[in-house]
């Protein structure tokens, strides 16, 4: 825990904000003892002159977690606002998780950060408070985030869509998929959570956040590096994921796709059927069912693209074992 007492966060904000808080953090924990503390003195050095709230919701760890969680909020009582279930609300799939923090939400924006991660810059929410405050017609906000090695602290890699500031139009957040920017930087207005379209409610996770808040006026992008994710981090949700749940996902995943095509009014039409094509690649190679890249359209898809792009999906679609070895071989030295 950091030296830092609740009086030195507030000393800069600024008195006529009042109590409410301008931004709230929404933080999503379980099982996390290793890396919830590094999580919340990240929160708490920021520097900011508007008031922000901490919600840390700690979904029936059976860990250190809940335990570490209360050290904060008896420290910072009127920042670190903790939700402690009893019963784990992820495993229900019924939307009951993200409800029950949304109804405890008072910021005009929401920033995110799960609780096996960090961030980087003490200036990062002032920094995406006030570029959003100046481009009112956009609803969301993202930046450069690293990827390390959660068991070696290694550098693996940024999350980098652009090297530049820049926006981001929807045909390009559609395409960018789930990994398009990292969770742990984006910043949104709190309006967007009350006014989801079917598509959003239908999967609540960062895709759909993505495209929802990109949909009114794109998506706002800072190029500096202001967090850290952590890769292989223990009890995250990529480290559950099995060839089962996978293959039952992506069912799901195509019916949301069309809903946002649907939603959409099919503004965005090809650039949702090139996104169905990618993922239906990216799954053949996922799974090894490798009879998925055998129709025209995976064959051709590659040639749409360019560059380094365009080789690793002729790679996929042509020669997907020799693509998985070369992965393989990439990844150890990568993660290692």
């Amino acid at each position: 825990m950091i030296n830092r007492c609740e009086e030195e966060v507030k000393s800069l904000w600024i008195k006529k904000y009042g109590d409410k808080p301008e931004v709230t953090i929404k933080c999503m924990a379980y099982n996390q003892e290793e890396y919830i503390e590094s999580a919340l003195d990240s929160f708490l050095l920021q520097i900011t002159n508007f008031p922000f709230e901490i919600i840390v919701h700690d979904d029936a760890s059976t860990d250190h977690t809940t335990e570490k969680i209360m050290q904060y909020a008896r420290k910072y009582p009127s920042i670190v606002k903790p939700i402690i279930e009893t019963e784990n609300q992820y495993s229900k799939k019924d939307g009951s998780l993200n409800r029950i923090i949304n109804e405890k939400i008072k910021g005009r924006y929401i920033a995110l950060c799960e609780g096996d991660d960090y961030w980087t810059d003490s200036n990062k929410l002032q920094k995406q408070y006030d570029a959003m405050e100046k481009h009112q017609d956009i609803d969301i906000c993202a930046h450069t985030v690293k990827r390390i090695n959660a068991n070696t602290g290694k550098f693996c890699g940024y999350i980098q869509p652009s090297k530049r500031d820049c926006i981001f139009s929807v045909k390009e957040v559609i395409l960018g998929g789930g990994e398009f920017v990292g969770t742990n930087s984006l910043f949104f207005r709190r309006e967007i959570i009350y006014n989801e379209p079917l598509f959003r409610k239908m999967l609540e996770i960062d895709y759909t956040l993505q495209v929802e808040g990109a949909l009114r006026g794109g998506m706002l992008y800072i190029a500096s590096c202001m967090s850290d994710y952590r890769v292989l981090a223990k009890n995250s949700w990529s480290s559950g994921l099995n060839k089962k749940y996978i293959d039952e996902f992506r069912k799901q995943w195509i019916l949301v796709v069309k809903q946002i095509d649907t939603d959409t009014e099919y503004k965005y039409h090809e650039s949702i059927i090139n996104y169905m094509i990618r993922d239906k690649i990216d799954s053949a190679i996922l799974l090894k069912d490798f009879e998925l890249l055998n129709d025209n359209e995976c064959k051709e898809y590659y040639k749409k693209m360019k560059g380094k792009k365009r080789i690793i999906y002729y790679l996929k679609v042509n020669y997907p074992r020799l693509f998985i070895k070369i992965k393989s071989i990439v990844k150890k030295v990568k993660y290692q």
